[in-house]
């Protein structure tokens, strides 16, 4: 076998090298897998979760759905009125750990717009109304 440090050779059965006293060990025939390292050896990393995400993906879809249905003032007003509070629910809970939570700002955003458009339709029926009799 050759040396790996200064590339003289050595007998197979010898435990150092004669030349420069680099101790051989055992080799191990499989390569040891470890998981904790990836292929560029380095620390797998872990990103963290932030809380309540899924609550803020619901109040998007919430948000969302609530602007699509703005025709329809009463769901389109209770979809943004329970946007709004998983939004927000979802807000705080990411903000105690300083974590930010974009879906759960698109929900609040989403369901903010529709209810003042749904309370502005609801003033400018109210004024027509008013005026009317």
């Amino acid at each position: 076998m050759y040396c790996p440090k200064c590339g003289k050779q050595s007998p197979d059965e010898a435990t150092v090298c004669k030349e420069c006293g680099l101790k051989f060990g055992p080799v191990s025939a499989e390569p040891v897998f470890d998981p904790t390292i990836n292929a560029y050896r380095q620390p797998l990393y872990t990103p963290a979760t932030v809380p309540g995400k899924g609550v803020g993906i619901a109040s998007m879809i919430i948000g969302i759905l609530s602007v699509v249905a703005f025709l329809t003032a009463y769901i389109a007003a209770a979809f943004a009125v329970i946007g709004l509070a998983l939004g927000i629910y979802s807000k705080s809970k990411s903000n105690k750990l300083n974590l930010p939570n974009g879906t759960a700002t698109a929900g609040i955003a989403c369901s903010a717009v529709c209810l003042g458009i749904e309370l502005t339709i609801l003033l400018i029926a109210v004024i027509a109304g008013a005026f009317y009799f």
